[in-house]
């Protein structure tokens, strides 16, 4: 099969630059000028920067346009496609040998991008992954910089669902025809499922952290993300019954599928129906579930005896 390699997608004479920064944005005017900052600061000065912009109700672009720095270049987002959908444009329009993702509310150090850059290419791997920081707090660390190899491995191991504390190199990405979903808000997991599988190796690198700061979810995001649950779980499923995976494979991918979603939104009964379906739950986890849906039959009925007494 012939592969079209980076040099006939990227802009005839166009230079290419190490490092591609994906950053999809929507109604981030609060955010957007402290992420690409932190950008601009980078040690690694042989990068560009993708900002992917959906049109939105506040002065997100106006905040874009104010950061003067002639590597920033912003694409405009004018379809349904979703997250997913905006990450595929970034990737699509990529020049650099290696490519990242950073969420509009998130900042990463000074030195994150050029230690990832530099493991990768000392390794010869692929997938360079950095330290994660949530709110200040560790939740990534790395005790030393170790190649790793291997689907199963990968999976057991280290991998999370996460694209945003990585550095990818996009011609592995461009040949193996790995994308993000857009049909789901989980649209990491999938991504991350198979570069895992095509990969020849990641890399963990210490001291190269990401700041991340999650929004609170509100009850209708919250509930979207679990009907999209049932989707990405099935997408997942569908790639590793095409790849036929070995039992050890699906073994370890049944466990990363648990951590990413089972128990990120436990509650909702479609997922766990769709867990269990195609994967299998191990029964420790099938009664933590039903314990969780009880307790929360019991809370809605507590509330609609106090809403009867409140208003009888």
């Amino acid at each position: 099969m012939h592969h079209t390699s980076v040099e006939q997608i990227s802009p005839e004479g166009a230079r290419r630059p190490a490092v591609s920064v994906i950053v999809p944005v929507f109604n981030g005017e609060a955010v957007i000028g402290r992420c690409l900052e932190s950008l601009k600061a980078q040690t690694m000065r042989d990068m560009e920067i993708l900002v992917v912009y959906k049109p939105g109700s506040d002065a997100t672009l106006d905040r874009i346009l104010a950061v003067n720095d002639p590597r920033v270049r912003v694409i405009g987002q004018n379809d349904d496609s979703g997250p997913g959908g905006a990450r595929n444009m970034g990737l699509k329009a990529a020049r650099g040998r290696y490519v990242g993702f950073v969420e509009a509310d998130d900042m990463v150090d000074d030195n994150f991008y050029e230690a990832l850059f530099r493991s990768a290419e000392a390794h010869d791997a692929d997938v360079a992954v950095g330290e994660m920081w949530e709110n200040g707090r560790p939740v990534t660390l790395h005790d030393g910089e170790r190649a790793i190899s291997g689907f199963a491995e990968l999976m057991n191991r280290f991998v999370n669902g996460a694209s945003f504390d990585k550095l990818f190199r996009l011609s592995t990405l461009r040949e193996r025809g790995v994308r993000f979903s857009e049909r789901a808000r989980w649209e990491d997991n999938l991504f991350i499922v198979m570069t895992a599988r095509f990969a020849r190796s990641f890399v963990t690198v210490p001291g190269a952290r990401y700041r991340y700061f999650p929004s609170p979810w509100s009850e209708g995001y919250r509930r979207r993300l679990e009907r999209d649950a049932v989707t990405a779980v099935n997408e997942i499923a569908d790639f590793a019954r095409d790849e036929r995976l070995s039992p050890e494979e699906v073994l370890a991918l049944r466990g990363f599928v648990l951590r990413s979603f089972a128990l990120s939104v436990w509650d909702d009964s479609a997922v766990y129906r769709t867990v269990k379906r195609r994967f299998g739950v191990p029964p420790r986890l099938a009664v933590r579930h039903y314990r969780k849906q009880a307790k929360r039959l019991w809370r809605d009925a507590l509330k609609a005896v106090f809403k009867g007494v409140r208003h009888g």
